[in-house]
């Protein structure tokens, strides 16, 4: 798997490290990681189309708060419980998710942008960018 070695020995002791995880991982995989992934591509086909740039603009806060839903999304427990402030302005919400969709800049830019301490709280960014980057964006 890993065949040109950095320079640098912490990375190199770092990628051997992810090597071993990796090959621990599909000794022994997790349950959780199992559960999880065995429903990705029912999720993804349930709300990638609602994460598309040209569904922003007529994204609806009940499609919005059923990505939110643990049983819906087959992965984070928590996001419903900050549903009522991250639908209070759903114009906020459709501007910060369109910028979070425009590659047009790196996406520390869009997270600085929207300032997600404030509006959304990390958990739910992660959830949004990994859905986004399953549309096959690129986040550089």
């Amino acid at each position: 798997m890993l065949n040109d070695y950095p320079d640098d020995p912490k990375l190199t002791y770092a990628l051997f490290k992810l090597q071993d995880v990796l090959e621990a991982q599909q000794e022994h995989p997790d349950p959780d990681f199992l559960d999880i992934s065995s429903h990705r591509d029912e999720v993804l086909a349930r709300y990638q189309p609602i994460f598309v740039p040209s569904h922003i603009p007529e994204l609806t806060k009940s499609e919005f708060e059923s990505f939110l839903l643990s049983k819906n999304n087959d992965h984070w427990y928590s996001l419903h419980r900050v549903r009522k402030h991250m639908t209070a302005s759903m114009p906020l919400l459709r501007q910060a998710l369109a910028l979070l969709l425009d590659e047009s800049y790196p996406v520390r830019e869009r997270l600085n942008q929207i300032r997600p301490e404030r509006y959304f709280g990390q958990t739910a960014i992660v959830s949004r960018i990994t859905t986004l980057k399953s549309l096959g964006g690129s986040f550089r």
